[in-house]
């Protein structure tokens, strides 16, 4: 996902907030991507996830 042009050049990402989409979730905010995302169930709308204010987990891959 991160060889696609329009991911490389995008400085946000809209992402599902299903399980099955966490490596997306991963990968973009590693590749330091602003990530929006729906609330579960859209209940308090949309979250807005920075790279720098998420903290990174131990099985996060590194580039």
């Amino acid at each position: 996902m991160a060889e696609i042009p329009e991911f490389f050049g995008a400085r946000t990402v809209k992402v599902n907030p299903d399980s099955p989409q966490r490596k997306v979730r991963e990968i973009a905010l590693v590749e330091k991507k602003t990530l929006l995302m729906p609330a579960p169930r859209l209940r308090s709308g949309f979250l807005l996830l920075k790279p720098a204010k998420v903290e990174a987990r131990k099985e996060w891959p590194r580039r």
